[in-house]
């Protein structure tokens, strides 16, 4: 791997952190170790990689930084906002495939009022998708303000997150406006488009399941 910087960003001695979350049986190690690796090809910057999760052979492991979340499926990412920005968080299934030095710096710029999620890739039902997330402040709310009521009422984490930093006065922009981002199922099931940083893999097919030469290449 690269030598990264050692310098912190300019004026700012944060720490930016990555985060995941892996709970229940549906995504295997092998998709946690491959999402640390590919952050860590395309981050040049100082961070620490951080997974949420229920499995408790996972949490006793050495090799990487873990935290407990006692929360079902998807709404594990709840608890992620106990973390103080500067933050990026990206679902198991995500492929960074080119250098996001520049977006990872990005981050350390946000206001700390100002969350960015996914814009949706096609369908407009929902207002915003939590599959890639950044915040540079304290979000803590969404954690502490969470009820299991929301489980029934929302249904899905991306519909409780972005009820409840509207509620708490906070704003929502779309990542897409910073990092050029991509679904594989809408955009590259034949070739990765041109200047892509990052695809998002959402439903079915999952990367395990895709066979390409560019997966070979990224996914490792």
């Amino acid at each position: 791997m690269e030598e990264r910087e050692h310098a912190s960003i300019e004026n700012n001695e944060k720490l930016l952190k990555v985060i995941c979350v892996l709970t229940g049986s549906r995504y295997s190690f092998d998709y946690l170790y491959k999402l640390k690796s590919t952050v860590e090809r395309n981050i040049k910057i100082p961070f620490e990689f951080i997974c949420y999760t229920d499995n408790q052979e996972l949490l006793a492991k050495s090799d990487l930084k873990t935290k407990e979340t006692i929360k079902v499926g998807w709404w594990g990412k709840v608890d992620i906002f106990k973390e103080t920005g500067p933050c990026l968080f990206l679902d198991l299934d995500t492929i960074v495939v080119t250098d996001i030095t520049e977006f990872a710096k990005t981050i350390f710029e946000l206001p700390s009022d100002t969350i960015r999620m996914i814009f949706p890739f096609k369908s407009r039902k929902e207002g915003w998708a939590s599959g890639l997330m950044v915040w540079n402040g304290d979000f803590k709310f969404v954690f502490e303000q969470f009820d299991n009521k929301y489980i029934d009422t929302y249904r899905w984490d991306q519909r409780y997150i972005s009820f409840v930093v509207n509620k708490n006065n906070r704003k929502i922009f779309p990542i897409q406006q910073v990092v050029n981002i991509c679904s594989y199922k809408y955009h590259c099931q034949r070739n990765i488009p041109e200047k892509v940083n990052i695809i998002c893999f959402h439903g079915i097919p999952r990367p395990h399941q895709v066979q390409n030469n560019w997966m070979e290449e990224h996914w490792k």
